[in-house]
């Protein structure tokens, strides 16, 4: 073919250039910005196959050149290339002008990535699971998040975020609707598409309107919080907290100097405590600190001691304002989206001002950048309005290929439990069945073990309580731990039940006496006081016999009060013959078990029984009831709950939330 047989116009309508080849041409695609789907650019690599040498060359203006084409297949490549060119809306003349001028700059950021893009080499790995191998690689906790702009450079490169060392905690301020949820849920799925859940694990507290409820069963994660899910959230903070408690004492025993050394003990199989790296996400910060009055304090306490011990801290806010001066230098990592006054920025001013409004997940990094923080999800769907669709098929991918199982879950307390059920979770040390020790109460919320109330240590207890809320029950647990631990000539139960709730509960060999009139109980502890007071150590009890108390001989007293303002009446008070016994129990084996009902409790706190419990700094009990009482044991109101979950007061543990042991009536 001549070159007077080349129609240069038709040619020059999709660029194209001669070849040192005879009878070889090449073609052209401008692709402004650089920005090419996947589609079209397999459209590209087809022409080349089909009609070129099988290569692509990339032009020093962001363009691709197709080489090796003859000049006779021009014609149909051109028709081709022009589908293409069409569908991108590039290298077209506009009416009167011309071809459009190359671009200098990136077009804005737009369409936010997923991680289809983010982790291109994500796939089911069959020792690690659905993870990305190449984000594994790259460095402890380091993750991709988003895409910053770097105009200046004429480039964009991955935001990454580095949760290692000392930005191991993280904050995110933004005002409403600019993505703040979105954004802690890409950080919860980058980290779920790099560790196994045995490797990290999420505790989420979502104050944000549900947009975590997706995640609630979520292999890595352990719970997800709300704002009226109040025991979910307390437990939570508890069960962190004891994690960071026993990781303290495991570094201590195993001689492990930073998290550093665990992390690579663990992966080598050498350390293994249970946990990974833990992290606790609270999406709506201000929404903690308003409506929960001082868990923010709370929360940072625990936190500042976190980072050296794998737990992390992941946090949204409205406004820097919202969290308190002091709490803002424990996060090394921070981002800023959209907010209502950009001079409030304390990451970077001006670039604060330059984020645009109406625009989720734009924002500035640490560096001033311009970042778009991409979508919680792994398939290449990029409509952030079908996030939920895309975060199910993420999770559900994650779930299909899991090799080691899920990660560790939040437990809750059990809503009942029997004494025999906590005996069994008791070592067999714990077990003392004959002569005092450890007495069964329930179960504690911190590590979910057994609340025990030491008989050799503590003598009284008394529990507050409104109606059907657990009060005789309460007693019935008692009773059954004191014929379990004492032999009845060790113990006797000495009762003062005006209602005859615990009828037919005392064994008659514990039974010493069983009051239910006023005139009886007023004799009856008369004489009690009196017998009691015979035990007093005397002038020629030497230091040894004080230590064995051995003075003395005869059983235990247990005096068991239900319904104690029904006893305290106009016409006098039956126990307060043993008011002044009370602070030596311990030497005379005396034990008073009090229970009473929780309207007028604070009032009745000042009555000299009371107020002695109170000055022995005696264990109390709180049951549910209404926080308008005020405050009744050491300052602590009661709350509403289910029937036997307790306040537990004690002198040495502070305040623990409990699950009293439930005992059903004898038949």
């Amino acid at each position: 073919m001549s070159a007077l047989d080349i129609n240069l116009k038709k040619l020059k309508k999709n660029a194209f250039r001669y070849s040192k080849v005879r009878g070889e041409t090449a073609s052209r695609i401008r692709i402004p910005g650089g920005v090419i789907d996947a589609k079209s650019l397999g459209r590209v690599v087809e022409i080349a196959e089909k009609y070129g040498t099988g290569t692509i060359n990339i032009t020093n203006r962001q363009g691709i050149e197709i080489p090796g084409i003859r000049l006779e297949d021009m014609d149909k490549v051109n028709e081709e290339v022009q589908l293409i060119i069409d569908s991108l809306r590039i290298n077209q003349p506009e009416k009167g002008k011309g071809y459009p001028a190359h671009q200098v700059w990136l077009p804005p950021l737009e369409v936010p990535d997923t991680f289809a893009t983010l982790m291109p080499d994500l796939a089911p790995d069959p020792e690690l699971g659905f993870v990305s191998r190449a984000w594994r690689e790259s460095g402890v906790l380091r993750v991709p998040l988003g895409t910053v702009d770097l105009p200046l450079e004429q480039r964009r490169e991955t935001l990454v975020l580095d949760l290692s060392g000392a930005g191991g905690n993280f904050a995110l301020v933004g005002g409403p609707q600019t993505g703040k949820s979105t954004a802690l849920r890409t950080i919860v799925q980058a980290l779920s598409l790099t560790y196994t859940p045995q490797e990290v694990q999420f505790y989420v507290m979502d104050f944000g309107g549900g947009t975590f409820a997706g995640f609630a069963g979520a292999p890595h994660v352990a719970g997800v919080a709300t704002r009226d899910t109040e025991e979910v959230r307390t437990r939570m903070l508890a069960e962190i907290a004891a994690i960071m408690d026993d990781r303290e004492r495991y570094f201590r025993a195993h001689g492990i100097d930073s998290m550093d050394t665990y992390r690579r003990g663990r992966l080598a199989g050498t350390y293994d405590d249970g946990y990974g790296d833990v992290f606790l996400v609270i999406d709506g910060w201000g929404a903690l600190r308003s409506e929960f009055d001082g868990l923010d304090r709370e929360v940072t306490t625990m936190m500042s001691r976190g980072l050296s011990l794998g737990v992390h801290l992941v946090i949204s806010a409205a406004r820097w304002m919202d969290i308190r001066a002091e709490a803002q230098d424990i996060f090394g990592s921070r981002l800023e989206l959209h907010t209502a006054n950009p001079k409030e920025s304390i990451v970077n001013r001006e670039g604060a001002a330059r984020i645009p409004k109406g625009r989720p997940g734009r924002g500035i990094d640490m560096a001033g950048h311009e970042m778009m923080i991409g979508l919680p999800r792994a398939d290449a769907e990029q409509d952030p309005t079908t996030v939920s669709e895309g975060v199910a098929y993420t999770i559900k991918k994650i779930r299909e290929h899991l090799v080691a199982g899920e990660g560790p879950k939040l437990r809750l307390l059990p809503e009942q439990i029997t004494i025999d059920k906590v005996l069994e979770q008791l070592p067999e040390q714990h077990i003392l069945p004959r002569g005092g020790g450890d007495m069964i109460l329930g179960v504690e919320e911190s590590r979910l073990g057994p609340l025990m109330f030491n008989t050799r240590a503590e003598s009284h207890l008394y529990l507050f309580g409104d109606s059907k809320t657990g009060k005789t029950t309460f007693l019935r647990s008692i009773i059954k731990e004191i014929t379990r631990l004492y032999t009845p000539g060790e113990a006797k139960i000495v009762a003062l039940d005006m209602r005859r709730s615990l009828m037919g509960e005392i064994p008659k060999d514990y039974t010493l006496r069983y009051m239910t009139n006023h005139q009886a109980a007023m004799k009856d502890m008369r004489e009690l006081a009196q017998f009691l007071r015979e035990r007093l150590p005397g002038p020629n009890v030497t230091a040894e016999q004080i230590r064995e108390r051995s003075w003395w001989t005869g059983p235990e007293l247990w005096v068991l009060v239900d319904d104690y303002d029904l006893a305290n009446t106009t016409g006098g008070n039956p126990l307060a013959e043993l008011v002044d016994l009370l602070p030596q129990a311990g030497d005379i084996g005396l034990h008073l078990i009090i229970t009473r009902r929780m309207g007028g409790a604070a009032r009745a706190s000042f009555e000299k029984v009371l107020q002695m419990m109170g000055d022995l700094a005696v264990t109390g009990i709180l049951l549910s009831g209404n926080p308008s009482e005020g405050a009744i044991i050491n300052g602590v109101k009661p709350k509403r709950a289910i029937p036997g979950r307790a306040q537990v007061i004690h002198r040495d543990l502070g305040v623990v939330a409990a699950q009293m042991a439930w005992t059903p009536p004898t038949t």
